[in-house]
């Protein structure tokens, strides 16, 4: 009865995208140890995402497309009078590259990111169950696979 008034009278569904404040963290590290040993540390910390990409020559590693939530985007949707929030389901990969720098080695993480924008913001009734547009992750997924690349040299 009240989505049938909905339809009649026109109750506005508004859609908004809010993204919360996050620490930003470097995403990339020297370490002193030598490459192969890096080399060694990274693949031992990337053993359990599922790889596309596993070069030592070149020094990447790359996973699959990965699914989860976002961690600093929300989506608030208003259907009348009632809220809905949740975060954005996202779909990311990373990339990890280990290079030989002056003394040292360097290991530099990316993680690219798209959400699912799933509602077209300001439209009233749009709706694609799989939208995914790029953007702007936080770096906390990069600071922690550094964490435990620095974790497992320090063990060795």
């Amino acid at each position: 009865m009240a989505a049938t008034a909905c339809l009649l009278v026109g109750c506005a569904n508004q859609v908004s995208y809010v993204r919360q404040d996050h620490p930003v963290y470097p995403t990339e590290e020297i370490f002193a140890q030598s490459r192969p040993e890096v080399w060694a540390a990274a693949r031992e910390v990337m053993a359990g995402y599922p790889l596309v990409a596993q070069d030592e020559a070149t020094g990447v590693i790359e996973t699959e497309w990965l699914f989860g939530e976002s961690d600093v985007t929300r989506q608030i949707v208003r259907q009348g009078e009632e809220f809905q929030s949740d975060y954005v389901q996202i779909r990311y990969r990373i990339h990890l590259a280990v290079t030989p720098v002056g003394v040292g080695t360097r290991v530099a993480i990316q993680q690219e990111v798209l959400e699912n924008r799933r509602y077209a913001k300001g439209m009233r009734s749009y709706y694609a169950p799989d939208h995914f547009v790029e953007a702007e992750g936080s770096t906390e997924l990069e600071h922690r696979l550094l964490g435990q690349i620095r974790r497992q040299l320090a063990s060795r």
